[in-house]
C-alpha cells in the first residue's frame, strides 16, 4: 500500500505509511513546521465536509473530499521528510486512503472507520500554531465523551476531547455547564445547508471569558427544525461568569454562492437564566450584539432555540 504525497492525474500517493495509532514520541524527529491558523482552518473544514458526506451515505462526495483534504494535505509537507509534521500528515493521509478504498468497495474490510477519520483532527489541530486550544466535542447528555463512545451511526463531532482532557480542565469546588443543543426553529430550515452553532461566553462588554466552540453540522432537518442532538461542556466554571455576563449562541449557515459561513441569528442565556432543565431560547436578527443593547426578534413565529441545561458541582475530594 502506498499513502498519497504527490500529484499523478489529480490523485496522490506516497511511499511511506505512518500507521494510525503509532505514538508521536515514538519518533525522535523535531516538529519544527507549524501551520498558519488559516491553513488549520481550511483542513478541518474540508476533514468535516467529508465526514458529514460519509455519515450521510454520500458516497461520490464523501471521496472526493477525503481527497481534496490529501491534496491540501500533502501541499504542506516539510522539507524535512523526518519531522514530527511530517509524520502527522502522512498519518492522515494513509487513514483517508483506506477510508477511500472502503467507501470504493464497500465489500472489502473496513481498516479505517468514520471513528478513525474523525479523530484526524486532532491530528490536524497538532500541526497548528495553538496546539493546546479547545475543541468542541460529541456525547449523550450529561455524559462525558470517549473516543471509544462514538459510533459509524451517531452523527458524532468532528471535534473529539477524551474524558481525562475533559476531567483535567476542572476545578474542584466549581460549577460546570453542560448545554444539550436539540433543536432550532427556522422558518425556511429546509434551505438551510450546513448549520452549526458556535458559542461564545462574554462578559458584559462583550469581552471574551473564555474560547469559543463549534457544535458539529446539524444531523438533519425536519420543517420548521434543525435538529442538533449535540451536547457541549463550556470551559469557564458558572462562578466565573459575572453577573452581566452571558452565553451566546450564533446560528451558521453555508452560502453556497459566496463560498463561506454566515451568521443566521443568535440567542443568549444571561447569568440568572443558567439554571438546571430544558430551555427555549429566543432567536434575534443578525449581527450579533454582545452587549445586549439593540435586539430584534429573527420572526415573529414562535420559532426558537431548544436547548437542556445540566449543572454539575465538582467536589473538593473529587480525583477528576
Amino acid at each position: 500500500d502506498n499513502c498519497y504525497s504527490g500529484h499523478q492525474n489529480g490523485v496522490v500517493s506516497c511511499n511511506k505509511l505512518y500507521y494510525f495509532n503509532n505514538s508521536r514520541n515514538n519518533h525522535p524527529a523535531t516538529n519544527a513546521m507549524v501551520l498558519s491558523e488559516g491553513t488549520i482552518t481550511k483542513l478541518l473544514k474540508e476533514l468535516q465536509s467529508a465526514i458529514n458526506y460519509d455519515r450521510w451515505g454520500q458516497v461520490v462526495e464523501a471521496v472526493e473530499s477525503y481527497k481534496r483534504l490529501v491534496v491540501l494535505l500533502t501541499h504542506n509537507l516539510d522539507v524535512d521528510a523526518s519531522s514530527m509534521a511530517n509524520q502527522r500528515i502522512h498519518k492522515c493521509c494513509h487513514v483517508c486512503k483506506k477510508r477511500i478504498a472502503f467507501l470504493d468497495k464497500p465489500g472489502i474490510v473496513e481498516k479505517a472507520t468514520l471513528q478513525d477519520v474523525q479523530f484526524l483532527s486532532t491530528e490536524i489541530d497538532l500541526l497548528g500554531p495553538n496546539k493546546d486550544r479547545q475543541r468542541t466535542h460529541k456525547s449523550s447528555p450529561g455524559s462525558t465523551p470517549t473516543c471509544s463512545s462514538v459510533s459509524e451511526g451517531d452523527g458524532a463531532s468532528l471535534f473529539i476531547h477524551t474524558a481525562q482532557s475533559y476531567k483535567g480542565r476542572r476545578k474542584p469546588g466549581c460549577t460546570y455547564i453542560s448545554i444539550y443543543f436539540d433543536k432550532v426553529g427556522l422558518k425556511d430550515a429546509n434551505s438551510v445547508v450546513d448549520c452549526f452553532i458556535t458559542m461564545h461566553i462574554k462578559d458584559g462588554t462583550g469581552k471574551d471569558l473564555a474560547a469559543a466552540q463549534d457544535t458539529a453540522i446539524s444531523v438533519y432537518r425536519t420543517e420548521p427544525y434543525i435538529i442538533f442532538n449535540y451536547n457541549m461542556h463550556p470551559s469557564l466554571p458558572l462562578e466565573e461568569l459575572p453577573d452581566d455576563g452571558a452565553i451566546f449562541f450564533a446560528v451558521h449557515h453555508h452560502k453556497a454562492k459566496k463560498v463561506k459561513s454566515s451568521c443566521k441569528c443568535f440567542a443568549f442565556m444571561e447569568r440568572d437564566e443558567i439554571k438546571d432543565g430544558p430551555a427555549a431560547l429566543e432567536l434575534y436578527k443578525k449581527p450579533i450584539d454582545f452587549r445586549r443593547k439593540k435586539l430584534t426578534l429573527l420572526s415573529a413565529k414562535s420559532l426558537w432555540l431548544y436547548v437542556n441545561i445540566k449543572l454539575s458541582k465538582i467536589d473538593y475530594m473529587s480525583k477528576s
